[in-house]
């Protein structure tokens, strides 16, 4: 074997068992935890030493998206400090406490290996089609758990709810970039028009409601956009029946009539804690001019931080995570949720050429559904991959600009 074969051969195992461990194996129950965590630990552990001084000290362009994740490693390392003043949480339980948000070293990863588009793309599509395989397989297998814990399988919206299955987030990135293919590229293979309408399906059947509506709301918006006889075509269908036939779904009805219970008073407990989430995290936090700008860094059970962040659940019953932007800022502070809204405009005002559009669709439908829940560490792998694409399209757009 060659070294260059040698060479990428590891360039594939590292870009793809990467997120493979930041998944945690997928959460598989046939893996001990345990050593998966540990596998985790070890992994962040040398990613960070080896990026090191690509985080710290060295100077990039004034545009690169390289800056976001040097400022946001920065943050997370204030943040660490403030869990040691403020809650006297020593830095080794916190870094145990959320360590897959190094999951953004993926990016330096792309880096090194100069990563292209085609690659991305087949990055992309390797961890679609391994989500669907086993989401498959998980549904084979219920009402047995296979990923995930007791709690993570249940059929209260008419259908099985996986909810601990890792790497939906490829799977809503697969999505766009399959609906790039069908909707802008026009490309007439059928296969590409299955694919997209069957990944849509794979989000609808996650049976998260806001996962659902933040693909919907931006394929509509696309759609109109860029093929608005598409978009009157698809009106007239709706109109004639097609919803009347949507709603007597066994799958959406369960789920329209869940939403109409947590309007009433048989779920009213969820939904004034789902209302009420945002405000009251700001009221539970004490309020310290530190902890305000940098934040308090994540919590670790075993600590004080740990037993107030658990009191405040078992009298709340509501986690930080539920509250995706209160998260960031009880966690970063000020300064970690302007990172991120400056993330936000940066990816907005950049423009694209169609072939990376699905990546910015990809962030803005992170912005969304970030609402809800914490959704910059659940989809961390494909948001890093998305910047990194980013990053090459500025780059490439930069170097025809100098052509000229």
């Amino acid at each position: 074997m060659s070294q260059s074969s040698s060479r990428h051969i590891v360039k594939w195992i590292v870009l793809i068992f990467t997120p493979i461990i930041y998944y945690q194996c997928y959460m598989y129950v046939g893996f001990n935890q345990n050593y998966t965590k540990m596998l985790l630990f070890a992994t962040s552990a040398i990613l960070i030493v080896k990026y090191l001084k690509d985080l710290l000290f060295k100077k990039y362009e004034r545009d690169s998206y390289s800056n976001f994740f040097k400022r946001y490693f920065i943050v997370i390392l204030i943040s660490y400090l403030m869990a040691l003043v403020v809650w006297d949480q020593l830095p080794h339980y916190t870094f145990r406490a959320e360590n897959t948000i190094f999951v953004m070293l993926y990016y330096f990863i792309l880096k090194q290996y100069k990563v292209d588009e085609k690659d991305l793309n087949k990055i992309i599509c390797i961890f679609a089609t391994i989500y669907a395989i086993l989401w498959l397989y998980a549904l084979t297998q219920a009402p047995r758990v296979v990923f995930g814990n007791l709690e993570s399988l249940n059929d209260n919206r008419g259908f099985y709810r996986i909810t601990m299955l890792k790497g939906l987030d490829f799977l809503a990135l697969f999505y766009f970039y399959s609906l790039y293919k069908t909707v802008i590229q026009k490309n007439r293979n059928i296969i590409w028009t299955i694919l997209c309408i069957a990944s849509y399906i794979l989000i609808v059947l996650s049976l998260t409601r806001t996962l659902i509506l933040a693909s919907t709301f931006i394929t509509v918006v696309l759609i109109l956009r860029r093929r608005p006889v598409l978009a009157f075509i698809l009106g007239v269908i709706l109109s004639f029946g097609g919803l009347n036939l949507i709603s007597q779904n066994k799958v959406v009805s369960s789920m329209m009539d869940l939403t109409e219970s947590q309007q009433d008073n048989a779920n009213k407990d969820e939904l004034v804690i789902r209302n009420e989430e945002y405000s009251l995290y700001l009221e539970l936090f004490p309020l310290h001019p530190l902890t305000t700008t940098f934040g308090n860094g994540p919590a670790h059970r075993q600590t004080s931080y740990g037993e107030f962040e658990n009191r405040n659940k078992e009298i709340y019953k509501f986690h930080r995570d539920d509250a995706g932007y209160i998260c960031i800022l009880t966690t970063f502070g000020v300064v970690g949720l302007l990172l991120f809204l400056w993330l936000l405009r940066k990816v907005y005002r950049q423009k694209v050429p169609d072939n990376y559009l699905q990546y910015k669709l990809f962030v803005f439908y992170l912005f969304i559904i970030n609402f809800t829940a914490q959704y910059f560490i659940y989809y961390g792998a494909a948001l890093t991959l998305s910047i990194y694409a980013l990053e090459l399209a500025r780059v490439k757009s930069k170097q025809q600009n100098q052509l000229k």
